[in-house]
């Protein structure tokens, strides 16, 4: 029979025939039964949770020693874990600050069997773990920082829980290397307890909580994967790459056509893998006097109109050009 006696099947129903093989548990929970003629106090019959807590948010700051700050930022209007983005930073990240919101609510439209006296449920445990991400993928646990901890039968949880501090993270222990990611994991633990009371007996004495089978969800601060702050130093390998702007061009484009002095200014962004990136700011002075060493003239190309003939190589100078002509020919062009 569904009794006070660890056959409880509740939050559930035994049905009309109160017997614990019609036991059916509510929405969110899962029958757990066993069978043991060795007493009438053996055996069980419950409804055990099999919802998992909410970590509604994940909020991430990683504090560099010159107190340098990177935030994880949504990808929506939404500030859930779920939407936040790899934040990446080329500093050695002293202090990871971090604030978690985790929640566990249940209902059920059923009226209590005669023998359950009292029960709650929310979240009974926090922890924040500090991992290191290797270039392999591979995950190293460096430290753990409990900040819910259950110690009286799950009988303290809350439906909402906010946890939020520093982690100081200047020690040798998580020092990184290039392309190694330094992470946070987001736990959140939910339980709860019920207290019954034997029907039988005149003086009917509530027992003590018996809690429920806990149940957990982790978000982890991963890279390159979303919901998390990162740190990531040096990632690929660097190349150098040559342009070639026309300023003539540009001259023709702004309808200038003199030689004479002017200034280029050029901004160049270079954006690497890791969405790490640097702009650089470039004035460049043109004039019209021979330049010296080293100082960059702006020339039209003569060339461009192709005045050497009968198969002649033009080269271009400084405000003139010439030509080198095939075997068999001479001349100016």
């Amino acid at each position: 029979m569904c009794a006070w006696n660890n056959h409880y099947c509740w939050p559930g129903t035994c049905s009309t025939t109160g017997l614990t093989k019609d036991c059916q548990c509510a929405d969110g929970f899962v029958k757990r039964s066993s069978v043991d003629y060795g007493s009438i106090n053996a055996g069980e019959t419950t409804c055990q949770p099999n919802s998992l807590p909410d970590i509604l948010t994940c909020d991430t700051v990683a504090v560099g020693p010159n107190d340098e700050r990177k935030r994880a930022i949504s990808t929506s209007h939404s500030p859930a874990c779920q939407y936040l983005a790899d934040m990446y930073g080329n500093y050695q990240p002293s202090t990871m600050r971090f604030t978690m919101t985790s929640e566990f609510s249940v209902t059920f439209p059923l009226s209590k069997p005669s023998f359950i006296v009292e029960e709650n449920f929310g979240i009974s445990d926090t922890t924040i773990t500090v991992k290191l991400q290797a270039v392999t993928g591979s995950y190293e646990t460096k430290s753990i920082h409990t900040q819910l901890v259950d110690t009286s039968s799950s009988t303290s949880v809350v439906q909402t829980q906010h946890d939020s501090g520093n982690i100081t993270v200047n020690q040798a222990k998580y020092n990184l290397h290039n392309g190694e990611a330094l992470c946070l994991e987001f736990e959140a633990k939910a339980g709860g307890y019920l207290k019954s009371i034997d029907t039988t007996l005149v003086m009917r004495i509530t027992s003590g909580p018996v809690p429920y089978t806990k149940v957990q969800k982790q978000r982890t601060a991963t890279c390159p994967t979303r919901n998390v702050e990162c740190y990531c130093p040096d990632i690929g390998k660097c190349e150098i790459f040559n342009y070639s702007i026309p300023l003539n061009k540009l001259v023709e484009a702004d309808n200038h056509t003199g030689n004479h002095n002017r200034i280029y200014f050029f901004t160049i962004t270079v954006t690497n893998n890791a969405l790490l990136t640097t702009t650089e700011h470039i004035d460049v002075l043109v004039n019209d006097s021979l330049p010296e060493a080293g100082v960059i003239y702006e020339d039209i190309n003569e060339c461009a109109t192709d005045p050497c003939k009968n198969g002649a190589t033009c080269i271009n100078l400084q405000n003139a050009y010439s030509c080198t002509c095939v075997t068999g020919w001479k001349g100016n062009h």
